[in-house]
């Protein structure tokens, strides 16, 4: 691309974040594509960069760059944005990735939140739970943890092998004796440890696919069949939370077109069969989050939980509009 005021600038020459900003989206718009991978099922997966609205910031610039399907987009990280800005910042592709990155409104944030309801999980660096992830995308919330909590033990389940490649190549995914991806089918993986007894303190069900015929986007459906339920339940430990991303085909295109929570109503009884505690949290996105446990978890205060995440995360919210 060439933009039109390039002549202009000699190298080196910082620019503002106003400047920089209109010369992006006069020469991309508000996303950059810097990559796509063709996924097993043929269907394609951009990697875009994506300028986040001017709902979002006031004179920060905010960047994200997001796992894209033709559908929707399956997950995002934040990018840290290059000081001082000069021309050569417009290759975004170069630009560091921020694993504390979370949008407020997001069911990732949700999701994470959700964790802490269970009482294995203290607000601490040195929380050591050990969690499984079925579903891998982008790897925003298992990066997050790896990031703000060290000691924990991290296993991510990816189907998808080219899902792996863009994750590793583009959103910073980081695989050491901490956290760790296997690349295999995830139905499989948790009935061969459930009978080699494994046990897990929390399980993140975040395993999609974009069939709008069916009742839900996510989780997909093979996973609230009775036998997979009951292995889920296996392997959590006493304490241990079960934290399910759910998309209804209802909502994916407008949050506010469908009142009607009964889609969401008959996902919580279905796993209330196999657990004895489960609630469900709307988010400021379609998706809805559902947690489960085996028994009540002891009350806590939701406040702390927020505030220990405003200091450990870079929240992005609507503040400051």
């Amino acid at each position: 691309y060439i933009f039109e005021d390039r002549i202009r600038w000699s190298k080196g020459n910082h620019l503002s974040v106003k400047r920089f900003r209109e010369s992006f989206i006069r020469t991309y718009g508000h996303e950059r594509e810097v990559d796509v991978f063709i996924l097993e099922d043929g269907r394609p997966l951009r990697v875009v960069d994506v300028m986040l609205s001017r709902k979002f910031y006031s004179k920060e610039l905010q960047m994200l760059r997001c796992a894209m399907l033709m559908e929707g987009y399956l997950s995002y990280v934040g990018l840290l944005v290059p000081k001082p800005l000069t021309e050569e910042s417009f290759d975004t592709s170069r630009w560091r990735i921020d694993r504390t990155a979370l949008l407020e409104i997001n069911f990732y944030y949700t999701m994470i939140e959700s964790l802490f309801v269970s009482d294995r999980f203290n607000l601490s660096e040195d929380c050591d739970a050990n969690i499984l992830s079925i579903g891998l995308g982008g790897g925003t919330v298992t990066s997050f943890l790896h990031q703000t909590f060290p000691r924990m033990d991290i296993t991510v389940v990816e189907i998808s092998g080219q899902m792996l490649n863009a994750a590793r190549k583009w959103f910073g995914l980081l695989e050491d004796d901490h956290q760790r991806v296997i690349l295999t089918d995830g139905i499989t993986f948790l009935a061969e440890r459930a009978k080699k007894g494994a046990s897990y303190n929390a399980i993140l069900l975040d395993a999609c696919l974009p069939q709008f015929e069916s009742d839900f986007l996510c989780p997909h459906k093979s996973f609230t069949d009775e036998d997979v339920l009951k292995n889920i339940a296996t392997l959590l430990s006493k304490q241990g939370i079960l934290v399910v991303n759910a998309l209804s085909p209802r909502y994916a295109n407008d949050l506010y077109s469908y009142k009607d929570d009964k889609p969401y109503q008959y996902l919580v009884k279905k796993f209330n069969t196999v657990f004895g505690h489960c609630e469900r949290q709307k988010t400021g996105s379609p998706n809805q989050i559902i947690y489960c446990l085996h028994q009540s978890p002891m009350p806590k205060l939701r406040i702390n939980t927020q505030q220990f995440l405003s200091e450990k995360a870079n929240i992005i919210t609507q503040k400051g509009a």
